[in-house]
């Protein structure tokens, strides 16, 4: 328990669907299953009570190629992690396409830190998000409205690597 240097970051992607299909994201192989099955709550409480053994405070988030607003459970997760690692930051990217006002306010009273949106659509759809959260009471440093919907010629607003090989025209 003495000098063991913990990750920065525990990525969690709680399921297996998306309700996206982007042609950035190893989802759009023609070979990449869409699995409808959810992370169950035993196996947070486990992690997040192992990670508490350590006062964890790094980041926990739920994120991959996954969406976890999907998950009906994902409160209940949040404040199992919240319960356990009360001094992690606790993160989520979603593409946003189900909030609304009253998931927002109910993912911050589960514990959630901050909230990294995915906007896929196009500027309007980026602002109305933007909108969305300041009318919902979030404080700005809580939230980031990522604009994912620039030209392929722009890396579509991200940075792309080829990260397990998953790119066929890494160059």
């Amino acid at each position: 328990y003495k000098n063991i240097p913990l990750p920065s970051v525990v990525e969690i992607s709680e399921s297996g669907t998306c309700n996206r299909v982007c042609s950035f994201c190893p989802r759009s192989a023609p070979d990449f299953k869409d699995i409808k099955e959810f992370i169950s709550e035993d196996l947070i409480l486990k992690l997040s009570k192992e990670l508490s053994e350590y006062k964890y405070s790094g980041i926990f988030l739920f994120s991959g190629f996954v969406e976890p607003m999907l998950d009906v459970n994902i409160y209940n997760l949040l404040s199992i992690v919240r319960e356990n690692l009360p001094n992690a930051k606790i993160e989520m990217v979603t593409n946003g396409d189900v909030l609304n006002k009253e998931r927002i306010i109910k993912l911050f009273k589960s514990g959630l830190s901050t909230l990294l949106i995915s906007i896929y659509d196009g500027k309007k759809e980026a602002e109305d998000m933007e909108e969305l959260m300041k009318k919902s009471g979030i404080n700005e440093n809580q939230f980031k409205v990522r604009h994912r919907y620039l030209p392929e010629s722009d890396s579509f607003g991200m940075t792309l690597s080829n990260r397990s090989g998953m790119m066929d025209n890494a160059e």
